[in-house]
């Protein structure tokens, strides 16, 4: 019954920064909760990647520094990328909660943030 009720909420666990909506509208359900943490996990994750990828488009531009055009079309073939998998991967994982199913993330999503 616990899935059945709170599949929408935890849907909204990987829009982002929305993942906290599952802990305020469903406190109690371990569902939500899991998907809550899922979700966290996730926004960590692409934004920590986001940094590196401007990190890496500042040092791309200082050592090309005769040249604009090529760190710009790097950066921007990895920022594409990183964006459409980042995509990708929340997509299945909102399908996998309206399913009403609990399918962690490869590698990170053993880790706990809120139990």
């Amino acid at each position: 019954m616990d899935i059945q009720n709170n599949k929408g909420v935890a849907c909204v666990s990987y829009l982002g920064p929305l993942f906290i909506i599952p802990l305020l509208s469903a406190p109690n359900s371990k569902f939500a909760k899991f998907h809550a943490n899922q979700g966290l996990l996730l926004f960590i994750t692409f934004s920590a990647g986001s940094i590196m990828i401007g990190i890496l488009s500042f040092a791309l531009s200082i050592f090309f520094f005769w040249s604009r055009i090529i760190p710009s079309i790097l950066t921007g073939i990895i920022s594409g990328s990183y964006g459409i998998f980042c995509f990708i991967v929340a997509l299945v994982l909102l399908i996998e909660a309206s399913n009403g199913k609990a399918k962690e993330l490869p590698f990170i999503g053993k880790y706990r943030l809120i139990s």
